[in-house]
């Protein structure tokens, strides 16, 4: 056998997806024998966009894998904890209804081999969609009450509900730059003025502004949406996904709390009349702003309508405006450059995805790693799972959209009635049958989420799991009956999330 090994390994872009590639790739390619592989990071002087980041749970393992303490992961990036999303007026023209529920974290126990949530289905049928998320488990009580996940003496990475963070995106960026670094990872400040191909169509080299030139075996494309290396250079098509995921635009704001304001312990997103406004609480501010669609509302009537929702605190506060290329690379795996993070594909941030995404692809990537002859089969492989795990997401961001009752705006309008891709309409025709949740393997989301979801947008099952009159009805009432009181005493012992965060984590306030 003649392999020869991977050495040189170009990361063009820093950032989330940039620095946490590049501390992957020496935490895991070079364990074993150090300087194995030689990891450069080519940064741009302009820097990475960054508005604030919401992430979901599957970063604590990463963080974990990768050696970052989380006490300094969170006062280095100035994060909080994220115990789910508040989903607010998605169901309803709230001038009518209001509504809101939550999708959490935690999942609900599970007795004889099913959770509780199917058997609180068969005892509520008639109940309204919010009550499913605030009656199964104790996190929905966690979330109004502004507590904490864990205590202060709980182990790093463990709580005592599941959770995840908000956090500042750029601080975030450069923890990891510095831990990348740390284990061994090259960084160049330069401008990249062109790419060198071989023989091949491979790329040989970056050129650098001042005349450089920057030689690898393998680049990973983290340049943002311009999608420099696979898209420009290589030449590989983006495919938009516009007909499901059209908010392409987004206005944001940094709004500064007042002293001793309540920290929210979960995201908040409140639909408005053409997409929706998120909110993310940090120590010192929250973060703000309203992902739209510009086929439904002009860029200052979308700013006209996020300072509404901020209220009088949006005055003097300067509005940042984003466009979004929505949809993914058809292949993110082209002869030797893999797309990771923006450059790959995006999905709006509705459901927090963007960060999960990026850790699927450096896992995949360190799971196929190849040699230099970059072996098309493992290509395939790589590109058939992105793929698919960007689908299976978008299916469910999608499902928040199309199963709503609003008729208040032409955005909504277009929701209700729009044709959705079949793998979603198949989950949803399953879960009308008997409330069941029926996933490929590997999704990101479980089946607690769907189901979480799907009450909370009021798709009605028929009938409930069959599999529930395996116990008697006072044996059902028992367990649920046990919740409530659960859900009390979890409150009361469970720290306040502000508190928690000042004194645990010592975090700043700039």
């Amino acid at each position: 056998m003649n392999n020869q090994l991977v050495k040189n390994v170009v990361v063009l872009g820093g950032g989330t997806s940039g620095w946490m590639t590049a501390t992957a790739i020496q935490r895991f390619m070079n364990r074993v024998s150090p300087g194995r592989v030689r990891v450069t990071v080519v940064e741009g002087p302009d820097g990475p966009i960054g508005v604030g980041e919401a992430t979901v749970p599957t970063l604590l393992g990463m963080l974990s894998v990768l050696g970052a303490d989380e006490r300094e992961f969170m006062i280095r990036s100035n994060a909080t904890f994220k115990q789910g999303i508040k989903f607010v007026n998605w169901l309803h023209d709230p001038a009518q209804r209001p509504s809101s529920y939550f999708h959490l974290f935690q999942r609900p126990g599970v007795v004889e081999g099913m959770d509780y949530g199917q058997y609180w289905l068969d005892a509520h049928p008639d109940a309204p969609p919010e009550a499913y998320a605030e009656s199964v488990v104790y996190q929905a009580a966690l979330c109004h009450a502004s507590r904490a996940p864990k205590a202060q003496n709980s182990k790093q990475y463990d709580g005592l509900a599941g959770y995840a963070y908000h956090l500042d995106a750029i601080l975030f960026g450069r923890y990891l730059r510095d831990l990348a670094t740390r284990y061994g990872a090259q960084r160049v400040e330069a401008r990249v003025t062109g790419a060198n191909l071989d023989e091949r169509g491979y790329i040989r080299s970056l050129s650098l502004e001042g005349g450089h030139e920057l030689a690898g075996d393998l680049f990973i494309d983290c340049s943002g949406f311009q999608g420099y290396l696979i898209n420009q250079v290589l030449g590989e098509p983006f495919e938009p996904w516009g007909d499901h995921l059209f908010c392409d635009r987004a206005v944001a704001m940094q709004v500064p709390f007042n002293p001793g304001q309540k920290i929210n312990p979960f995201t908040l997103s409140t639909a408005l009349s053409s997409g929706w406004a998120w909110e993310i609480h940090l120590l010192s501010r929250r973060g703000t702003g309203y992902v739209y669609s510009s086929q439904h509302i002009s860029d200052e009537d979308a700013e006209r309508e996020l300072r509404q929702y901020v209220g009088p605190a949006a005055e003097k506060i300067n509005a940042r405006k984003l466009h979004m290329r929505v949809g993914r690379c058809r292949r993110f795996w082209v002869k030797n450059c893999v797309a990771i993070g923006l450059a790959g594909g995006f999905l709006e941030p509705l459901e927090s995805t963007s960060i999960s995404l990026i850790q699927m692809g450096i896992d995949k990537l360190v799971h196929f790693w190849p040699d230099t002859h970059m072996a098309p089969e493992l290509a395939a492989e790589y590109n058939r799972l992105s793929i698919q795990e960007f689908e299976r997401i978008r299916d469910f961001i999608i499902l928040h959209y199309k199963a709503t009752e609003r008729n208040d705006s032409p955005m909504w309008d277009y929701c209700r009635n729009m044709p959705i891709p079949e793998t979603l309409q198949r989950k949803i025709d399953l879960f009308r049958v008997n409330g069941r949740i029926f996933r490929d393997n590997e999704e990101l989301f479980a089946e607690e989420s769907w189901l979480q979801v799907m009450i909370g947008q009021h798709i009605v099952p028929r009938s409930y799991d069959p599999l529930v009159d395996m116990l008697s009805p006072d044996l059902i009432a028992r367990y649920l009956g046990d919740i409530e009181k659960v859900i009390g005493r979890c409150v009361d012992i469970m720290p306040l999330h502000r508190e928690f965060i000042a004194s645990h984590c010592a975090a700043g306030t700039g």
